[in-house]
Parts: C-alpha cells; sequence; structure tokens
C-alpha cells in the first residue's frame, strides 16, 4: 500500500512539471508583456520572410540577458576594442576607440548604425567629415528624470 501510494505521489508530480513547463513554454513573461502592448497599443505585427537562412548559429542564446562586458572582445585595428554580436540577418559590433584612433576606410555593402555612447569622433560620409559626440547627460530633479544625448547616423 505504502509503494503504491509512493508511486502516484511520483506520477502527479511528474505530471504536474509537464504540465506546468507547458504552459510556461506556451506563455513566456516576455511573451505575455509582448502580446499585452500589441493588444493595448493596436500594434499591427508583421513577421519577416525575406531574410535568407543562411545556417549561420547567433552569438548569443536567445531571451537570456547578456551583459556587454561578458561578450569576447577583438581587436580589429590599432587602437580599437570590439565586441560583435550577430544573429538571422544583424551584425551589431561595440567599439572602443583609444585617443587619435584612425580605421582605415571601409566599403560596406548594408545600412550601418553610428551610435556614440560617450565622447566624440569624426565620421567620414560622403567625402566630408561629421563630428558626433555624445554630450554628458545633466542630473535633474526625481520627478523631470534626466537628459541625455546620444548621436546616431
Amino acid at each position: 500500500m505504502r509503494r503504491l501510494y509512493g508511486i502516484a505521489v511520483i506520477t502527479v508530480c511528474v505530471i504536474l512539471m509537464i504540465g506546468v513547463q507547458r504552459g510556461y513554454s506556451q506563455n513566456l513573461p516576455w511573451k505575455y508583456q509582448s502580446d499585452r502592448l500589441i493588444s493595448q497599443y493596436k500594434i499591427e505585427t508583421r513577421e519577416r520572410k525575406d531574410i535568407p537562412e543562411t545556417g549561420i548559429q547567433p552569438s548569443l542564446r536567445s531571451r537570456i540577458v547578456h551583459r556587454l562586458d561578458s561578450i569576447e572582445e577583438y581587436s580589429p585595428a590599432r587602437g580599437v576594442k570590439s565586441r560583435y554580436i550577430w544573429g538571422k540577418g544583424f551584425l551589431a559590433v561595440f567599439s572602443t576607440l583609444a585617443p587619435n584612433t584612425e580605421i582605415p576606410r571601409d566599403a560596406i555593402s548594408a545600412e550601418r548604425f553610428m551610435i556614440v555612447m560617450k565622447g566624440r569622433i569624426d565620421q567620414r560620409i560622403d567625402g566630408r567629415t561629421v563630428p558626433m559626440q555624445a554630450i554628458e547627460y545633466e542630473r535633474m530633479t526625481p520627478i523631470s528624470g534626466h537628459r541625455e544625448r546620444k548621436d546616431i547616423i
């Protein structure tokens, strides 16, 4: 009798674990929040079908928060330290440049975003130099928050 009771308890526990796991995997907290916002603001969603299958595996696990400083750092040019993140259809490069560093001209066949997070940089665009800088933010009162400027191209 005791053995039957033990088997029944184990069976119920296994069934509950499977049910919770399935329910959780179908109703992940981020998905719930995303679906709620889509419904609340009547956001039209779409799924991109034009990204070709490359077979390249993303560099980071999905739905996991990763600290930028935990990603391996490379030095693609003298005075440059970069961290690379890639996925299906995109590549992001976070770089830190030493003072007076120049990166050789390159040809990029796709869109590129340059975001200056700290300091200043002279960016060559269509043969002319465009200065870009991140202005240090000024703390305001707790009610108004703070103000920041980040240059993006």
